[in-house]
């Protein structure tokens, strides 16, 4: 026999309590031997017998009708397939996202929700194992609580602004009760099923679970959301104009006309555009202004009748990069020219960021050079006689590097490469293009090389290498004009800077609050949590930082939940090393929710529930099922066990029950 709820079966102790008051009351009589009472004795000592009869039956039937309580309440059973599953493991996936609050974060519609998931947890079986996950469950459903505990830590659920795929939450739920061997598993889901907030649920593993859903759909919402921004400048310099570009979603059925979109910096109004959205689609804009220093509280926002929280946008560029550059070898006139007029670059002896080394030596190349870029480093080298001998070209993995003399030209599709859609607007028509006049040639094959720049007969003159965590630019001639015209032309600044500059693809303008995706700095950043701090929105906490291909990253610690422009501080001095903004995900801004027929197709053994009654009933019947109906029998048993104490204590208190028949 299994009980399902095996803590009761401690109450048997309590039967000691009736004992202890039979035994109390239990006293014995003093016989007083008395000559002329000798018959009035007999008939004493006769009528006492049937009394201690009663005494201890009364007694037996009060100790068989608790103990058939306590068994009842400890849900008996001799079903086989209940006694192999030793526990009930119950999962709970509770949706508090934004969406399941309503409108302007409504408390009295997110609590119905969640008395949707206390109706469930109130009527599992005390024994029940709940394990329950929601929006803000960093690490997962890891924990098993009870059925008291499950509502404690309801009671503290609030609308989250994180917002993962339910398929992610739910293989999260499905390995954590995957763990609890020999375990019947139940799972129940409370959500909006907001359409482009559920993932892959096909691919949940569902095998030997029950799964039941509360569908509450999201109610024709009108709502329209800042969905992303973008810088469009490749790079971004100190006193250039910067172009913020935006786009608006219109999620609703009907179009959205002339809606004001502001700019704004520290409450101050930056610029303003209008724009009208036809329904379920998206427009683009973007604001022009002059990039100063680095921006502290910078946001897109508009007002609408629907959602709030996507309403605003917070976005942040960064400060301008300051890259410090490091000349190798002998100092080029023409990139020193570029390195003196442009405020973006600065000249060191140590600690660059990047290295140009033009004409250098075959040992400056290889002991300083390669190392460099092999560390994450970034370098430009051109190729001299010092240099392009076999230890280059077996850098560059090709059989020989060979110098031609002549007159050569570039090709104009060459500026078609996507290097030199961060330097031009749109591909310039019949561009005036330097010629080359001396060149390392490497015979038609690049080797590990990508090819930027490519003369007319094939041969590339400008080229990529990536080589251990960093990259190598290479020109195939000396920078300077007897070998081309290139250190003189018009493409020779913007190449060189493109180069040197940090990628387009590196400008982070903002991230979103969660616990998977990292945000990418603006700035060089070694990851050492010691030192750092992020802080903003009133709240301080240790800055997670690793660093990736990308550059440094930022990880969102489960203790930054609101939106906003926060700082990343050198602990030490308190100094502001960079700004990141971070925003909520516009997957909560979808106002529509998946049909129940799409989910059935994916989930095809889900079951679903309608109202609190009928969650309730199904709960209870589902337990009951599995417990049997053992219990039941018990109930009957001890009513019936009181019932003969009572006729035993109203025999016992009529006198004439216990007159003599003699």
């Amino acid at each position: 026999m299994y009980f399902g709820n095996s803590i009761f079966l401690w109450a048997f102790i309590l039967l000691a309590i009736p004992i202890i008051v039979h035994l109390v009351r239990l006293r014995k009589l003093n016989i007083i031997k008395f000559s002329s009472f000798k018959f009035l004795r007999k008939t004493a000592e006769q009528g006492a017998k049937p009394k201690k009869l009663l005494r201890y039956l009364i007694l037996a039937s009060r100790l068989f009708a608790f103990s058939c309580l306590i068994f009842a309440f400890a849900m008996p059973s001799c079903n086989q397939q209940f006694v192999k599953a030793s526990k009930i493991i119950v999962g709970i996936y509770f949706d508090n996202s934004l969406s399941m609050a309503g409108l302007e974060s409504d408390p009295l519609v997110f609590s119905k929700h969640k008395e949707h998931v206390r109706t469930i947890i109130r009527n599992l079986p005390l024994s029940a194992e709940i394990k329950l996950i929601t929006q803000s469950s960093f690490g997962g459903a890891s924990n098993s609580l009870s059925v008291s505990q499950a509502e404690e830590v309801l009671d503290r659920v609030k609308p989250s602004n994180l917002s993962q795929p339910m398929a992610v939450l739910l293989k999260r739920l499905i390995f954590s009760m995957d763990k609890e061997s020999g375990a019947t598993r139940e799972i129940y889901i409370v959500s909006d099923f907001q359409k482009g907030s559920l993932g892959h649920l096909k691919g949940l593993d569902i095998k030997g679970k029950n799964v039941h859903a509360f569908y509450t759909p999201l109610q024709n919402i009108k709502n329209l959301s800042i969905d992303t921004a973008w810088i469009k400048n490749p790079v971004l310099l100190r006193g250039e104009p910067v172009s913020i570009e935006f786009s608006v979603q219109n999620n609703s059925n009907e179009d959205a006309n002339n809606i004001p979109i502001k700019l704004v910096n520290k409450n101050v109004q930056l610029g303003m555009v209008s724009l009208s959205i036809p329904a379920k689609s998206k427009r683009s804009s973007s604001f022009m202004m002059a990039y100063k220093s680095g921006f502290e509280d910078l946001y897109i926002s508009l007002n609408d009748n629907g959602f709030s929280f996507d309403n605003v946008l917070f976005v942040n560029p960064g400060e301008a990069p300051v890259m410090k550059i490091k000349h190798v070898g002998v100092p080029n006139k023409y990139v020193t020219q570029v390195l003196v007029n442009q405020d973006v670059f600065k000249p060191v002896n140590q600690d660059a960021d990047r290295m140009v080394c033009a004409e250098c030596s075959r040992t400056e190349f290889t002991q300083r050079i390669v190392p460099f870029v092999q560390e994450g480093g970034v370098a430009l080298v051109s190729l001299s006689p010092e240099n392009a001998g076999s230890e280059m070209a077996q850098f560059l993995g090709v059989k020989e590097l060979k110098l031609r003399t002549g007159t050569f030209s570039i090709s104009n599709k060459s500026l078609t490469h996507p290097f030199f859609g961060a330097v031009f607007k749109s591909t310039p028509e019949n561009m005036s293009l330097p010629p080359v006049f001396s060149y390392y040639s490497t015979g038609g094959n690049t080797g590990y090389a990508e090819p930027i720049l490519s003369l007319n007969n094939g041969d590339a003159f400008f080229m990529k290498i990536n080589k251990g965590k960093g990259q190598l630019y290479l020109l195939m001639a000396p920078m300077n004009r007897t070998s081309s015209s290139w250190v003189e032309s018009s493409l020779f600044l913007p190449t060189l800077t493109q180069a040197l500059l940090p990628s387009a693809g590196s400008l982070a303008v903002y991230g979103l609050l969660s616990e998977t995706s990292p945000v990418g700095l603006h700035v060089a950043i070694e990851n050492n949590d010691k030192e750092y701090l992020l802080r903003g929105n009133g709240s301080e906490s240790q800055a997670s930082i690793s660093k990736g291909n990308r550059g440094a990253a930022l990880h969102v610690s489960q203790y930054v939940h609101e939106p906003g422009t926060y700082e990343i501080l050198n602990k030490e001095n308190n100094r502001v090393l960079d700004r990141v903004a971070l925003n909520i995900n516009r997957s909560e801004s979808e106002t529509a929710s998946e049909s129940r027929e799409v989910i059935s197709a994916q989930i095809p053994s889900l079951n679903w529930l309608g109202t609190d009654s009928e969650t309730s009933e199904f709960t209870s019947k589902s337990v009951s099922k599995k417990s049997g109906g053992l219990w039941r029998l018990f109930i009957w048993l001890a009513a019936a066990f009181f019932v003969i104490e009572m006729v035993l204590v109203l025999l016992k208190q009529n006198p004439k029950f216990f007159k003599s028949d003699s």
